[in-house]
């Protein structure tokens, strides 16, 4: 999805500790894989 580009998740996981910021890094990490996934369909 990210072709390993670790810049581009740690900024998704920025953005959505912004938006939930007592998630944890690896509930961000889920929002975030589940928002890639669903720009790609």
């Amino acid at each position: 999805m990210t072709r390993n580009n670790r810049g581009a998740i740690e900024r998704g996981v920025t953005a959505k500790r912004r938006n939930f910021p007592h998630a944890s890094r690896a509930e961000l990490l889920e929002r975030v894989h589940t928002d890639y996934m669903r720009d790609l369909r």
